[in-house]
């Protein structure tokens, strides 16, 4: 089957990133477990479903703000603070893309453990 990506195959995605201490990794899935061992800050994400062979990673010194909308956790990583309300107080219906069967916001990562 052809797609954007052309005719790579998905794969399942369980990774774990390291970082120095401050930042924060963000990288595809749910965020599993994270640690600090030593001089290092570990991140371990898994997707639930398989994803094209095509991600990035990223790690910065991110501000995080949580919220929740229908049980669903969300959190909003940013550098500033330039429409953080915005994609937090973004209707759901106006949505065209949906994480998880909902999506709240533009920016949004579900971390079932919070």
């Amino acid at each position: 089957m052809r797609n954007g990506l052309g005719d790579i195959e998905r794969v399942a995605l369980d990774t774990i990133v390291s970082t120095s201490v401050d930042p924060i990794a963000v990288a595809p899935g749910c965020l599993q477990n994270e640690w600090v061992a030593g001089n290092r800050h570990y991140f371990h994400y898994k997707m639930d479903v398989p994803i094209w062979n095509f991600y990035s990673y990223l790690s910065a010194d991110y501000k995080v703000r949580k919220d929740s909308w229908n049980h669903v956790n969300i959190k909003v990583y940013y550098l500033h603070e330039v429409n953080v309300d915005k994609m937090i107080d973004r209707n759901p219906e106006d949505n065209k893309v949906k994480v998880g069967g909902v999506r709240k916001a533009d920016a949004v990562i579900n971390h079932p453990e919070n």
